[in-house]
């Protein structure tokens, strides 16, 4: 994970995080395809609360700060044509290209995120191990990135609550887990080169991927909490 400490940007949360969200209101006025990353032709069927976005093809999304974006939605109708969509800078949206309203979106427990799709579609096009482990390590880079931007869109959040202790809290735990990170990578290359081939470089490359996708998922899921904002009571 990169902590980009010369910036004044990265050094300020609250700041990257209102960045982050002008350029996804620029991204999607553009509307092109082509400013994409990655994305998706998918046909939108309902929504539900808590703020979940209903596929025809049954997968099903969590609006991320939905109480903001949420209204968004109101205007679509079942059985229209929008995008599930991907650029590294603001993540996965869900995005109507007729009206250019989008909503930031996140799979629902179980589901995949435009950046596993992307490496499933570059593994079956692979045509070698070698190529494979290029997959994955490019996928490694992806969830890098969404590992930076959902870990200051939480604090970003926990700032604007004023909820500093948690804020020292997070940033204690992720220095932390970024020690066990280095030392799970440290072993996953260190038995690959002893004892495997070049199936094992595939291996090591799903393995290291999977240390990174499990902390995304469980930053997200607290920046979700963030925004029902500290509890009153």
């Amino acid at each position: 994970m990169k902590y980009h400490v010369g910036s004044v940007l990265y050094r300020n949360p609250l700041l990257r995080y209102l960045l982050t969200s002008i350029m996804l209101l620029l991204s999607c006025s553009e509307g092109a395809a082509e400013n994409w990353d990655w994305y998706q032709n998918v046909v939108y069927q309902e929504s539900h609360d808590p703020g979940v976005v209903l596929l025809k093809d049954g997968r099903e999304f969590q609006v991320i700060d939905w109480g903001s974006q949420y209204s968004n939605l109101d205007t679509w109708k079942a059985g229209q044509s929008v995008l599930l969509a991907y650029k590294s800078a603001i993540g996965a949206v869900i995005y109507a290209q007729d009206s250019g309203k989008s909503v930031p979106v996140w799979p629902v427990a179980g589901g995949k995120h435009p950046i596993d799709l992307m490496t499933t579609q570059c593994l079956e096009k692979a045509q070698s191990t070698s190529s494979m482990s290029d997959c994955y390590h490019a996928g490694y880079g992806r969830w890098d990135g969404e590992l930076n931007r959902v870990y200051n869109a939480l604090v970003a959040s926990l700032v604007k609550n004023k909820t500093k202790e948690a804020v020292d809290v997070l940033k204690d735990a992720q220095r932390e887990w970024l020690k066990f990170r280095d030392a799970q990578l440290k072993a996953i290359t260190a038995i690959s080169n002893r004892y495997g081939g070049t199936q094992s470089k595939v291996t090591a490359s799903m393995s290291a991927n999977d240390i990174l996708i499990e902390q995304v998922h469980r930053l997200n899921d607290l920046l979700l909490l963030s925004f029902d904002g500290p509890d009153d009571v």
